[in-house]
């Protein structure tokens, strides 16, 4: 029953937008797509999976550490778990070196598009 808690945890952000009164952009006297709100949505599905990938990198983390506690002494557990931990380390330094990458381009383009130099 443990996801149907992690489900309804992960419910709670749409549930709460839906409460703001509506759909933004339906105003009919607002252009539909401008640079502001196509910014907007590319930091949202980045902030998105950025925090996506940081829940998957914890869990693996915790996984890996918690089957190393609990390897008693048996060698290929406790290999298994390193090899767990050490990956999802990896992964941590792709999801930060992704964020680096994202703020660095959207910097970028948001200079360069006050500029008008874009």
């Amino acid at each position: 029953m443990w996801w149907a808690g992690a489900a309804g945890m992960l419910m709670l952000p749409v549930s709460v937008a839906a409460q703001g009164g509506g759909v933004r952009g339906t105003d009919p006297n607002t252009p539909g797509l401008t640079t502001d709100t196509f910014e907007r949505l590319l930091d949202s599905i980045a902030s998105w999976l950025l925090g996506i990938g940081a829940v998957v990198v914890a869990i693996f983390l915790i996984w890996g550490g918690l089957t190393y506690v609990f390897a008693g002494g048996n060698a290929e557990k406790a290999e298994a778990a390193k090899t767990r931990i050490v990956n999802a380390l990896i992964g941590a330094a792709v999801v930060f070196g992704a964020w680096l990458i994202i703020n660095t381009i959207s910097a970028l383009i948001t200079d360069n598009i006050s500029r008008g130099t874009f």
